[in-house]
């Protein structure tokens, strides 16, 4: 049985660092505002981008990227509609027609 101490080493090292409250909630806020942009496919390269040119820690980021499943699309996509007709202040685009 090959046993794979170095992923479980490498794990906690990443979730180990960064890990004052202010700094994984900005990951984590990162990482949702993310993962609620189109760009699917590329949440995880839009990720590692934030971490870099935040100092954020990526673990932490890429789980926050995890919103945008399946699960989650519809209501994303209604959301976002609701949002986009609320600021453009027209009542023309909306989920039902």
């Amino acid at each position: 049985m090959i046993r794979f101490r170095w992923v479980r080493a490498v794990m906690a090292a990443v979730l180990r660092a960064h890990r004052t409250p202010a700094k994984v909630g900005a990951a984590i806020g990162a990482g949702v505002f993310l993962g609620c942009t189109p760009f699917f496919g590329f949440h995880t390269l839009l990720a590692v981008a934030a971490s870099l040119l935040f100092g954020l820690n990526f673990m932490w980021a890429w789980l926050g990227t995890q919103i945008s499943n399946p699960l989650f699309a519809g209501f994303l996509t209604a959301g976002s509609i609701g949002v986009g007709r609320y600021l453009l202040r027209d009542a023309s685009y909306t989920v039902g027609r």
